[in-house]
């Protein structure tokens, strides 16, 4: 009898393919992170790249220093309860955010605050928000 030799790479990419044949309609694209009641926000993107657990989070430096809990996410993903969910690479959740309506999450922040994730408009490519930087609001 022979075994069937899988690689890694193959792995992931059928991994990948399960992610990616779930992706939830919508959600990807720029989202502006604040505190609710915050100055400070940044703008995080949420693209449809598939990762493990998820799919890839895009985070600039502004919004890692902005709020230091982003230092670990690398990924983002909807749970069953339509709840939206940012994981570190060892797919441990950092940040559980509900759903207000179609372009607004919001709910405790690992750093005790409350936060808030906007549907952002895009950025024009000159803009310094399409670097994602961060500002005061």
């Amino acid at each position: 009898m022979r075994w069937l030799d899988v690689s890694p790479r193959l792995a992931i990419a059928a991994a990948a393919a399960f992610v990616a044949a779930a992706a939830p309609v919508g959600v990807a694209g720029p989202w502006r992170l604040s505190e609710v009641g915050g100055k400070v926000g940044c703008t995080l993107s949420l693209t449809e790249a598939p990762a493990i657990g998820g799919y890839e989070v895009k985070a600039p430096a502004a919004c890692r220093l902005a709020f230091p809990p982003i230092k670990g996410v690398s990924t983002w993903s909807v749970d069953g309860a339509g709840s939206l969910v940012l994981s570190d690479p060892e797919r441990r959740r950092i940040v559980l955010l509900q759903a207000r309506s179609a372009s607004l999450w919001e709910g405790p922040g690992p750093d005790g605050g409350d936060w808030r994730l906007e549907r952002a408009p895009a950025a024009r490519a000159d803009s310094p928000l399409a670097a994602g930087g961060a500002s005061g609001r």
